[in-house]
């Protein structure tokens, strides 16, 4: 058994998935880290009818902290803005209406 320690990431690639359902791996969550500005952490990138998207968590953030210490920005609607940009580019894909309900739900709920 290997153990793979993989990082968080908002929506991860594929590769991640593969890692992380790879029953012969012992996976960890990185949580430990300083936040990286600039990354995945926190960004992700979907593709509309106008090309690639970006959608981006906002953080609140002072100086270097542990990813764990990272604090969700909820001061704009970026959940609202995030599923609407979703929905519209992946409503028409085969799946997308197995897992609408799913998905809503967690953008629609601020923890």
């Amino acid at each position: 058994m290997q153990t793979v320690l993989l990082p968080i990431f908002y929506l991860p690639p594929i590769s991640w998935f593969s890692e992380f359902c790879n029953s012969e791996n012992q996976i960890i969550l990185e949580q430990e880290e300083h936040f990286p500005k600039q990354t995945y952490r926190n960004r992700a990138c979907i593709f509309g009818a106008n090309g690639k998207l970006p959608l981006i968590i906002p953080i609140n953030h002072n100086g270097k902290r542990a990813f764990r210490d990272i604090e969700i920005s909820y001061s704009e609607r970026w959940q609202a803005l995030h599923w609407k940009s979703i929905k519209t580019a992946y409503q028409s894909s085969p799946y997308f209406e197995f897992y609408e309900d799913q998905l809503s739900k967690v953008y629609e709920n601020q923890p």
